[in-house]
């Protein structure tokens, strides 16, 4: 069975996806959101296509899967629509420039700075889900 949420985060920093669950829960209560520590984890969902999203937000750096390994495994289930935000604690520039991530960050729709604050991000978050939800 496939689940579909409005915004799935995941983030190998436990504290991150608690500010995450308290700041949505409160303010955008009619969204249907989960957040995930375990990168494995949601990785095996999205491979065994049990999940899907309309908006993913998603650490580009994390121990098991990382952000571009998670992207492509949303993109082979055949999710072209769902916006991806890659989140990093990497000056976004920097990071476009490691040869890891060269060509990889076109997986995803806009790539954060950590440094760009936790509010720019579920500002942007909003916009983007308000849309998709339109949609």
């Amino acid at each position: 069975m496939n689940e579909h949420y409005d915004v799935v985060y995941v983030d190998d920093e436990p504290t991150m996806t608690t500010i995450f669950n308290q700041v949505v829960n409160l303010k955008y209560q009619h969204w249907r959101t989960i957040a995930f520590n375990d990168s494995q984890a949601l990785f095996e969902r999205i491979e065994a296509h049990s999940i899907s999203a309309s908006v993913w937000i998603i650490d580009m750096m994390m121990p098991e899967k990382d952000g571009i390994q998670i992207a492509n495994a949303i993109r082979r289930m055949g999710d072209f629509n769902a916006v991806l935000i890659g989140y990093t604690a990497l000056d976004p520039q920097v990071l476009g420039r490691s040869e890891k991530y060269n060509g990889a960050l076109d997986l995803f729709s806009r790539i954060i700075g950590k440094q760009e604050g936790f509010i720019k991000v579920l500002a942007s978050l909003q916009a983007t889900v308000l849309r998709q939800i339109k949609a």
